[in-house]
């Protein structure tokens, strides 16, 4: 009995929003993350590390969220996010692939598969138009990027 109430106490101090569409930002930037990330075929421990970092500012175990979600059920899980705080306030939009960007930058590289599923979920899931796209992308790039080295060529 005192572990389920360990267990209650843990749930509640984990918790740091009393928002329902916070939890829908947590999946989505667990599951938005994890597929922009994986984009060109591999998570970097920075970008890893940015999707724990932002997770955290809602959910202080963020590694509890994301090792439930699997390979079957991320594509569900995502659209289902998106869906749910498009639903509630369609400007999230911006907001959502402002996120992506940040998960596409944070390895300090760009890869043409990155980009273009960056345009595709852009366009497919948040429903925002090219010029909406490219203008937040181009001021996403001028405040966050900073190329490798090794990726200058």
């Amino acid at each position: 009995r005192d572990s389920e109430g360990m267990q209650v106490l843990t749930n509640a101090i984990a918790r740091l929003n009393t928002n329902p569409i916070e939890d829908e930002m947590i999946i989505f930037m667990a599951t938005g993350g994890l597929i922009m990330a994986n984009a060109d075929g591999q998570i970097t421990q920075q970008e890893h590390e940015l999707i724990i970092d932002q997770m955290s500012s809602y959910y202080m175990f963020p590694l509890n969220i994301l090792q439930g979600i699997t390979t079957e059920n991320c594509s569900d899980l995502f659209n289902q996010s998106v869906h749910n705080i498009l639903e509630a306030d369609p400007n999230n939009a911006r907001t959502l692939f402002l996120y992506l960007i940040n998960v596409l930058v944070s390895d300090h590289k760009l890869d043409q598969k990155e980009l273009e599923l960056l345009f595709k979920i852009g366009e497919e899931a948040l429903h925002l138009d090219g010029r909406q796209m490219v203008e937040l992308l181009a001021n996403g790039l001028r405040r966050s990027f900073i190329p490798s080295i090794l990726s200058i060529s």
